[in-house]
């Protein structure tokens, strides 16, 4: 019996596809459509199975958005963690205002406000329809509070020239003591509730924002919707921010389509957006107040043609185009050309690259120098100007130092040369960066033009009559070479395709990416 079941088993595999061509012709064509809908439905799940599993992710009411960061400490004031800091206070709190990189103001907390003539002082309305995440009203206590908190607790040269005052239950006045060009930047801070103090303890931190921070771990933040979010509720119930180390594991974690999206500062070469095409977009957004510069120390680099040839001999276009994949904007002077107060004229001297120009400027000769850099600058962009400056006969060591380390070595002055970031302003008053006496000026250049233009544009309210002075400081600067102006990195965000209402424009800040983000929602 054995045998013969092992017979008739061997003879069923060596014929089945008799039985099966039997069985289907008996049973047709309701073997014929089922067929059919398993072929389909195979190649369905093949095409969009990456899509079927975003969707997953997304229907679960959960937004994950990835970003990089050392650590997950957070309070809404830590200046060691700005990126994760900025990120987690844009989805849980609110300002007063908000300005657009056209340096145009738009209301948040305040619903109106006035600039009295003397150009000092400002009284806001502010909205009666604010809450707190604990159902309590926003008044004009929680605003001058939240002022003077962050006035107490940070002091600095620009809010020890503002005062505020409560008028009524929904207006406030602020006062300066001279004016501040930058007055609507200045006054960025976040509303926290009356007597709440946040640097100690953030265990249960209230806010005003669409989201309410529920708890952290090491690696995530996780918030909750608030329904009673003055612009509308959001669509999504929770939100997390998953926190990584490195760009390549963020970048990982998108391609495993663990994420729906992420922001980086930088273009990340570890993602392969050719296999992710069908889930997640591609946005970037020009940054118009921070850039990269090479400034040169002027009582050390007195040469002038030792700084004519690192102008010459930059390649701005095409460090943006093949280093970091067309997501930048080349500078040629301390102003984006993106912003209001960008100088087009032609007689504006720009340094466009000439290698041939350089090498005549070196006459020759080579020379070499140590150049301190910012340790959060990529190595491939050190690594790309290293090698197009030896090609001209200029051999430069780069120095990597934290934020803390290079201020130490500009207080110094014992440098040549410092590439670094600059984090301007919406408003691009360089007064800081150039004025002869400013402790931030790297390049220490004292020209009298320069600082008489610098000063009349800190004290000039009209942006007309701002932008004709900001045009001669942008024609005088280039006559003295005090830095190579390099370029701009976008910022990139990339976001699930299934979400429809995500609006990556005016943005000023990194994290006014989240600007709208109570309006995402799924397209389905």
């Amino acid at each position: 019996m054995i045998e013969r079941l092992f017979v008739n088993f061997r003879n069923f595999l060596w014929n089945y596809p008799v039985y099966i061509s039997k069985l289907y012709k008996r049973f047709s064509p309701l073997s014929f459509i089922i067929t059919c809908i398993i072929i389909f439905s195979l190649l369905i799940f093949y095409l969009f199975s990456i899509k079927f599993f975003s969707l997953n992710i997304l229907k679960s009411n959960t937004y994950r958005s990835g970003l990089v960061s050392e650590n997950m400490i957070y309070n809404p004031y830590n200046e060691n963690n700005k990126t994760l800091r900025n990120d987690i206070n844009e989805l849980t709190f609110n300002t007063l205002v908000s300005v657009t990189p056209k340096n145009t103001i738009q209301g948040e907390i305040a619903k109106s406000w006035k600039i009295l003539s003397n150009n000092t002082t400002f009284i806001f309305n502010l909205r009666k329809n604010v809450f707190f995440q604990n159902g309590v009203n926003v008044n004009a206590t929680d605003v001058v509070y939240s002022f003077n908190f962050k006035k107490t607790n940070f002091p600095s040269a620009v809010l020890s020239n503002i005062t505020v005052k409560k008028l009524s239950n929904y207006q406030i006045e602020f006062n300066l003591n001279k004016i501040d060009v930058t007055f609507f930047e200045d006054i960025n801070f976040i509303i926290v509730p009356f007597s709440s103090n946040y640097l100690t303890n953030t265990k249960h931190i209230i806010g005003t924002g669409p989201y309410r921070l529920d708890y952290l771990t090491k690696r995530e933040a996780v918030f909750n919707r608030f329904s009673g979010y003055y612009k509308g509720k959001p669509h999504f119930k929770k939100f997390i921010l998953k926190i990584y180390k490195s760009d390549s594991k963020l970048t990982k974690a998108l391609n495993n389509h663990k994420l729906d999206g992420a922001f980086f500062d930088y273009y990340p070469q570890s993602f392969n957006f050719k296999n992710s095409r069908n889930t997640f977009n591609i946005y970037s957004a020009h940054n118009i107040r921070d850039y990269i510069a090479l400034f040169f120390n002027l009582k050390n680099v007195t040469d002038q043609n030792i700084r004519y040839a690192f102008e010459y001999d930059t390649p701005r276009k095409e460090l943006i185009k093949n280093v970091i994949s067309s997501f930048g904007t080349p500078w040629y002077s301390p102003i984006s050309e993106y912003s209001w107060a960008y100088d087009t004229s032609s007689n504006i001297q720009r340094f466009h690259y000439n290698p041939v120009k350089a090498a005549k400027y070196l006459n020759a000769n080579e020379i070499s120098m140590n150049i301190y850099t910012l340790n959060t600058i990529p190595n491939r962009i050190l690594n790309f100007l290293k090698n197009k400056w030896s090609n001209v006969g200029i051999n430069v060591k780069f120095i990597k130092e934290n934020e803390s380390s290079i201020d130490l070595t500009i207080k110094s002055g014992k440098y040549k040369a410092i590439l670094t970031e600059i984090k301007g302003s919406i408003d691009p008053n360089n007064f800081s960066l150039w004025y002869s006496k400013s402790i931030n000026n790297i390049s220490n250049l004292n020209v009298s033009q320069i600082d008489r233009l610098l000063v009349v544009g800190e004290t000039i309210y009209s942006i007309k009559n701002r932008k004709t002075i900001y045009d001669l400081f942008q024609s005088v600067l280039p006559q003295y070479t005090p830095a190579v102006f390099m370029y701009s990195p976008d910022y990139i965000y990339i976001a699930n395709k299934n979400i429809k209402n995500i609006n990556f424009t005016n943005i000023t800040y990194s994290y006014y990416q989240f600007q709208n983000v109570y309006k995402w929602r799924l397209l389905y």
